[in-house]
């Protein structure tokens, strides 16, 4: 069972508040040594996330927990993905070999599923989250399946999240973006707002409420998502991505009253 006092720093790093994650973690003081490991891991997540990967590398020691030490490999991949790739690799290997003297650990197998989902290895991804003995791995074996397009197995995996927590923050996420996949752009409307009414508008959040928006062809409010975002980053690649399609979509519209 998840400890509530980690309840706030959670949910804001399922959600991409990462700042916020970062500034409640600072104030948690948690019972148990494994709520305290999980705590730390959140935190230098959330830093990494926010592109502070140095700092990770720099506070992180090589006596650190397993976990910890994994966080720390993960933030060493993302400072360069494209050189850090095959140690990277090689590590992930390491953590989840059945020789390995300890068990891996969810944040561990998370972050390797995370790192071979970076370099486009869905199927490895899937491999390492597939045990789904947190509700965090659960939610990312969906995302893979989702991303290897077997949405009838991402459904599957959505709907034993729904048994195992129906209000659960990542039971929503992972219904919005099943909605999205199956072209339901009204109900993913309504999950996305809801989750941003609760939550935060974060960039996650809004690019799904904005992909919801452009399936149900509601490219002014769309436009507007995306210049909000774009007014608070220009770097998220997501963010990059929408502003493209939204240009895209822009030059036909003026095609069309050419046209017309």
């Amino acid at each position: 069972i998840m400890s509530d006092d980690l309840f706030d720093v959670r949910n804001n790093f399922y959600v991409g508040n990462f700042a916020q994650c970062v500034e409640d973690a600072q104030y948690v003081s948690p019972k148990t040594e494994s709520d305290k490991v999980e705590k730390d891991c959140l935190f230098y997540r959330a830093h990494i996330a926010l592109g502070n990967t140095r700092l990770v590398l720099d506070e992180i020691s090589d006596q650190a927990s397993p976990s910890l030490r994994a966080v720390k490999e993960y933030a060493r991949f993302m400072e360069d993905p494209a050189s850090n790739g095959e140690a990277a690799v090689a590590n992930v290997k390491t953590w989840l070999s059945d020789d390995a003297t300890l068990p891996a650990t969810p944040v561990m197998r998370i972050l390797a599923a995370l790192i071979h989902l970076q370099l486009q290895n869905p199927i490895e991804a899937l491999k390492s989250v597939h045990l789904c003995s947190t509700m965090e791995m659960t939610a990312l074996y969906a995302v893979v399946l989702l991303v290897m397009c077997r949405i009838d197995l991402a459904i599957q995996t959505w709907q034993r999240m729904i048994k195992q927590d129906e209000e659960a923050t990542l039971t929503h996420m992972i219904g919005g973006y099943v909605a999205l996949y199956q072209g339901k752009g009204s109900e993913a409307v309504g999950i996305f707002q809801e989750l941003m009414e609760r939550n935060a508008s974060t960039l996650p959040l809004s690019n799904g409420l904005f992909v919801a928006q452009a399936l149900q062809g509601n490219w002014d409010v769309a436009e507007g998502l995306a210049k909000e975002d774009a007014s608070r980053t220009t770097s998220d690649p997501a963010l990059l991505i929408n502003l493209v399609v939204l240009q895209k979509q822009q030059k036909q519209r003026k095609v069309r009253t050419k046209v017309l």
